[in-house]
C-alpha cells in the first residue's frame, strides 16, 4: 500500500509501508539519494550532517571495541603472569622456610638437651643463656611461619578444616601461651565467654587469629589489663560468633587506624615501643578471618587502649571448606 505525502521543499514523495529497515541500510539509502540528487536544500544539508555524525559514532564504537578487546587480552595476560608469579613466590617461600626451619629446630632441640644435661651436672647457671638461645630460635621460627602463612593465604593455597570447635578450651590455651608476656608487662589477662558459645570451623586457624590479637594486645600494654570476651548472635545455623580483645595499652592514632591491617606496618616504628615482629600479624589475622567468612574490626583511643573484634560465622560457610581455597 502506498500513499502520497508532502515533505520539505514542497516536493511530494512516495512513502512505502515496508516495515523495519536496519539503520545501516537506511543510511546507505539516504547516501544514495543524496548522490543521485533526489534530496536538496535544507533537508539534504541536515541529512548530510546526521550521516557524518553517524559515521563518527560508528568509528568511535569500533575504536572502543578494539580498545576493549586489547584491554581484555592484556588483563588476561597479566592475570596469568601474576598467577605464575604467585605460584613461584609461594614455592620459593615454602622451600626457603623449610631450609631455614630445619637447622633452627635442630639448634633449639640441642639447646633443650643441653639444659637437661647442665641440670644433671649441676651447672644451672648456664640455663638462662641456653633459654635465651631457645627463645631467639623460636622467635625466628615464628617470624618465618608468619611470612609463609600470609603468602599461602594470599595465594589461595591455605587449606581449612571444618569441625566443632571447643572455644572455651581454645581460649584457655591462648591465654596460657600469652601469660609469660603478660606477666613480664604486669598485665592482668583474663576472659569472659558465654557458656552456650558454639562454633564450627578450623580450630587451628581460629587459634592463630586469637593468639595474634591477644599477643599483640599484650605487646602494647604496660601495667594494665587485656580482656577477652566472647558472645554469639543468632544460632548455630546463620549465627555469628564474636570474640573481642580489649586492652588498656597505648592505643592507635586515628590517622593510623586505616592502615593497621596492612602488611609490614610495625607500630613500634611509630610509637618508639620496641616489641619486635614483622608487621604481618594483624594483616594475616584479617585476611584469614575473611577467608573463613568473617572479619576483624578495631576501635581505639590514644592513651586508653584498643579493642579488636573477631567475627566468624557460627557454622563455616560451604565456600570456606573448599581446598585449595580460592582468592
Amino acid at each position: 500500500m502506498q500513499k502520497s505525502e508532502p515533505i520539505l521543499d514542497g516536493a511530494p514523495a512516495v512513502i512505502a509501508d515496508v516495515g523495519y529497515i536496519a539503520p545501516t541500510d537506511a543510511a546507505a539509502c539516504l547516501q544514495k539519494r543524496l548522490l543521485e540528487g533526489e534530496l536538496s536544500g535544507a533537508l539534504a544539508a541536515e541529512i548530510r550532517s546526521m550521516l557524518g555524525y553517524a559515521q563518527d559514532l560508528e568509528q568511535q564504537v569500533e575504536d572502543l571495541d578494539l580498545l576493549h578487546a586489547t584491554t581484555v587480552e592484556a588483563s588476561t595476560a597479566l592475570e596469568n603472569e601474576l598467577s605464575v608469579r604467585n605460584e613461584l613466590v609461594t614455592a620459593f617461600l615454602a622451600n626457603t622456610s623449610h631450609e631455614i626451619r630445619t637447622p633452627l629446630n635442630g639448634i633449639i632441640g640441642q639447646a633443650e638437651l643441653l639444659i637437661e644435661e647442665m641440670r644433671d651436672e649441676g651447672l644451672d647457671h648456664y640455663e638462662r643463656d641456653l633459654e635465651r638461645i631457645i627463645g631467639a630460635g623460636r622467635h625466628l621460627v615464628s617470624l618465618i611461619n608468619d611470612i609463609l602463612d600470609l603468602s599461602k593465604v594470599e595465594a589461595g593455597r591455605l587449606e581449612l578444616r571444618t569441625e566443632r570447635v571447643d572455644l572455651q578450651g581454645l581460649v584457655h590455651d591462648v591465654l596460657e601461651s600469652c601469660s609469660p608476656l603478660a606477666d613480664r608487662n604486669e598485665i592482668r589477662l583474663w576472659a569472659d565467654l558465654d557458656a552456650a558459645l558454639e562454633i564450627e570451623g578450623d580450630p587451628l586457624r581460629i587459634r592463630q587469629c586469637l593468639l595474634n590479637l591477644v599477643s599483640n594486645a599484650c605487646k602494647f600494654t604496660r601495667r594494665g589489663e587485656v580482656k577477652l570476651r566472647g558472645w554469639m548472635e543468632g544460632d548455630l545455623v546463620g549465627g555469628q560468633v564474636f570474640v573481642s580483645v580489649a586492652d588498656t595499652g597505648i592505643g592507635i592514632r586515628p590517622e593510623q587506624l586505616g592502615n593497621v591491617f596492612e602488611p609490614y606496618r610495625q607500630a613500634h616504628v611509630r610509637t618508639g615501643l620496641d616489641v619486635g615482629g614483622t608487621g604481618l600479624g594483624l594483616a594475616y589475622t584479617k585476611t584469614l578471618a575473611r577467608r573463613m567468612g568473617g572479619d576483624v574490626k578495631v576501635i581505639s583511643e590514644v592513651g586508653k587502649g584498643s579493642t579488636f573484634t573477631l567475627r566468624l560465622p557460627a557454622k563455616a560457610p560451604p565456600d570456606a571448606r573448599r581446598t585449595p581455597l580460592p582468592l
